[in-house]
């Protein structure tokens, strides 16, 4: 049975994210099962290069 998203999302899409993200250590699950965030704060750094100029 699959509960229904708390976001309100496609359950087939939102498990898709939810194991990507733990393949990548961002999320974990505890002995339970339970997913969590291990993290008090995420800060992302995205570097965009220099635009060409059209």
């Amino acid at each position: 049975m699959h509960w229904p998203s708390k976001l309100g999302r496609n359950y087939s899409n939102e498990h898709s994210d939810v194991t990507k993200l733990l393949d990548l250590g961002v999320i974990e699950k505890d002995a339970a099962g339970k997913i969590f965030v291990p993290w008090e704060e995420i800060q992302v750094r995205v570097s965009v290069g220099k635009a060409k100029a059209a």
